[in-house]
């Protein structure tokens, strides 16, 4: 049932005044419809009571609630969702005005805990950690790159004496198998 802005407004237990003001601040926008109101040539707003004290309970801040808006808006807290369908149900399932600010109250401790431990060290830029990653992935790679050319001479060594072609193939079979193992590593690093 629709009812007068002023009557909504003694309902509440706030001035009309503040009932406008919600209005145009968006914190009551479905329970209130502008229509003629009676008076001639001067559209007023009518009230849906239910739905504007919803929207009042969701985006109203709880310390600017006071007197009897304040116990209406606990008595409001107190009734159940409306049902899916009606319109609103979208403004049952909007956090409130209280758990939003809640919300990005712990937020924003959260941010300043990670620049407190970023500035003592604990943290670093994620870029920073790829970039030390990727130079290390390198300069192990082209160690190991290196390694059958300082092999060779211990494995000719070894098998009393080499031929350069069999050097040559010993140094092939060499690289074939750690350029098999750095690809492997790669893919399992992806």
């Amino acid at each position: 049932m629709l009812i007068s802005l002023d009557d909504y407004a003694e309902q509440r237990g706030v001035s009309g005044r503040a009932v406008r003001k919600a209005i145009a601040e968006g914190r009551i926008k479905e329970g209130a419809k502008r229509e003629a109101n009676g008076r001639p040539g001067r559209p007023g707003w009518l009230i849906d009571p239910e739905i504007a004290d919803r929207e009042w309970q969701r985006n109203t801040s709880p310390a600017k609630q006071r007197g009897k808006a304040a116990e209406r808006a606990r008595e409001i807290e107190g009734r159940q969702p409306p049902s899916a369908g009606s319109g609103t149900d979208v403004l049952a399932k909007a956090p409130s005005h209280a758990q939003a600010q809640a919300l990005r109250t712990l937020y924003q401790a959260k941010l300043l805990e990670l620049d407190l431990k970023e500035r003592q060290g604990q943290l670093v830029p994620k870029a920073d950690v790829e970039r030390v990653w990727f130079e290390e992935g390198q300069r192990v790679r082209d160690s190991l790159r290196r390694t059958p050319q300082l092999m060779i001479g211990d494995i000719a060594r070894a098998a009393g004496g080499l031929t350069p072609e069999q050097r040559a193939e010993v140094l092939l079979v060499l690289e074939r198998h750690i350029v098999k193992a750095l690809e492997g590593l790669a893919a399992d690093a992806d």
